[in-house]
């Protein structure tokens, strides 16, 4: 929902104010910015392409590691980039910036370590695929550096992490929600499960209930 802008002429707040202005005062919109001012605060006061520069530039230097990627900023901060530059790639080449102070190495080791634990760590998964894509353009081409064999073309790894989700499905509702999401995985990659308990060499005699998703009468009779 917009924020209302308050008029500088009779201090009335209007969710749209420019109609106000041109009806109700009579005045053009370059008029009423040359006597009263701008009709919305400038963001960061940045009006002109060196402002943005200088701007950009300082929360450049303060970033971790010394790099902006996109999800990193506000939308009114990219509009600024698109307006100014057009394509957000060229800003950091114009600007001479650093794309990170890691070197490719570096960030290719915490990618795959983040890739490896992604279960138990989703948060920093997120965060290291947004360095990733900054320094190597797209998610496939980290995965190819990293020498990383996602699950949907490499079997076995999906076939182990299978196994393992359906071990610790009793763990937890975090743990039961992984499981959900690789039986409905096998479900569509083999059409049916029996087919994936057997690849993975999950036996499969007794299929417990969660402890988290059993009524109170089952728990007391345990």
């Amino acid at each position: 929902m917009p924020t209302p802008i308050k008029c500088k002429v009779c201090n009335k707040e209007f969710k749209d104010i420019k109609p106000h202005i041109k009806h109700i005062h009579k005045l053009l919109l370059t008029t009423y910015k040359k006597k009263y001012g701008y009709i919305v605060e400038p963001y960061k006061g940045i009006t002109t392409k060196e402002k943005f520069d200088k701007h950009f530039t300082m929360l450049s230097k303060k970033a971790y590691p010394k790099s902006l990627t996109i999800a990193m900023i506000d939308p009114e901060l990219f509009k600024l980039a698109l307006k100014y530059y057009g394509n957000w790639n060229l800003i950091k080449s114009e600007l001479k910036l650093k794309k990170s102070s890691s070197t490719d190495a570096e960030i290719l080791i915490e990618f795959k370590k983040a890739y490896e634990n992604k279960s138990e760590d989703p948060t920093h998964w997120r965060v290291q695929c947004k360095y990733a894509i900054d320094r190597f353009g797209t998610m496939k081409e980290a995965y190819k550096k990293a020498n990383i064999k996602r699950e949907y073309i490499n079997e076995d790894e999906f076939l182990k992490n299978f196994k393992k989700a359906f071990v610790n499905r009793n763990n937890g509702k975090e743990e039961f929600k992984i499981w959900k999401l690789y039986k409905q995985k096998a479900s569509i990659k083999y059409k049916n499960l029996k087919t994936a308990y057997i690849r993975a060499g999950v036996r499969i005699t007794c299929l417990a209930t969660p402890i988290h998703k059993m009524s109170k009468r089952a728990k007391e009779h345990g």
